[in-house]
């Protein structure tokens, strides 16, 4: 697996080779100052090309923050890259606690209201509530997506400049990570040794929810997922992680010829289909 941390190196499972650190080693070292600097677009577009290029193997998705939750926090194990639910925020003993429950029973309250409030009135919105109905993973992206409640999901995107759009909102810095995933077959991807599903959102919503196929929007997450279930740590996706950018967005970054998305074509408001989930 071919990683970018300060400078472009090689990380192996189980490698000898003195000159190549196994992937287990790296998460320590994935810190604020391992996040490799980006003068501007191009740049970024350049490096990401080399990860794709040695990573043939694996499926590039990103991420863009304004602010790299490892570093505020100070951790000195692995970068904060959880799914909104999971998240412990300013809450101690998440799993045990009462905010804990009410996260999950929020979800599924949401669930039962996207269900019901689904339009049926063309053909095409009844069979994709169909689809909906079988599927209990896309009613949780829906909601992901569109922020109405946490979820065991993390937004993703397939597009590296809507993913830097959304590290330079309303910000001068910025962070854009890339993940290495398993390749999809199919709208939703189960791995089970990997512990992952991966959810394609542009082939799981009716055309006429645009956020998604703007934003290129993927979901990741757990296979196995227990509401009961204390250990938070696997659910964290740094350990897919394979390349963190430092995004200093007061200078030359965006470009006329490479501008910046705006919010308004990153979150169109006029989802006629989804008005009712904005």
């Amino acid at each position: 697996m071919y990683m970018i941390e300060g400078e472009i190196r090689t990380f192996r499972h189980g490698n000898n080779d003195p000159q190549r650190i196994k992937q287990a080693d790296i998460r320590k070292g994935f810190g604020a100052s391992s996040a490799f600097p980006i003068k501007d677009y191009p740049e970024l577009v350049a490096k990401v090309a080399t990860l794709g290029f040695k990573n043939r193997g694996y499926f590039l998705l990103y991420r863009g923050q304004p602010e790299d939750f490892y570093a505020s926090r100070g951790s000195e194990h692995s970068v904060s890259l959880y799914p909104s639910i999971f998240r412990s925020d300013k809450v101690k003993n998440i799993s045990y606690s009462k905010e804990w429950k009410r996260r999950w029973q929020d979800l599924k309250e949401k669930t039962k209201q996207l269900l019901d409030r689904y339009p049926q009135e063309t053909g095409d919105q009844r069979e994709a509530l169909r689809y909906l109905l079988r599927n209990e993973e896309l009613c949780w992206a829906i909601l992901q997506h569109y922020e109405k409640c946490l979820t065991p999901y993390l937004d993703l995107t397939h597009s590296l400049r809507v993913a830097a759009s959304f590290a330079t909102q309303n910000s001068t810095n910025g962070y854009v990570y890339v993940f290495g995933m398993p390749y999809p077959h199919g709208t939703i991807s189960h791995y089970i040794d990997q512990d992952i599903v991966l959810i394609h959102l542009q082939s799981a919503c009716h055309p006429s929810a645009k956020r998604p196929h703007f934003q290129e929007g993927w979901l990741a997450g757990s296979y196995y997922l227990n509401p009961d279930d204390d250990n938070r740590a696997k659910q964290n996706f740094s350990r897919r992680l394979l390349a963190k950018f430092h995004i200093n967005n007061a200078g030359r970054f965006w470009s006329k010829e490479f501008p910046r998305l705006p919010d308004k074509a990153l979150k169109p408001g006029d989802d006629k289909d989804f008005s009712w989930v904005l």
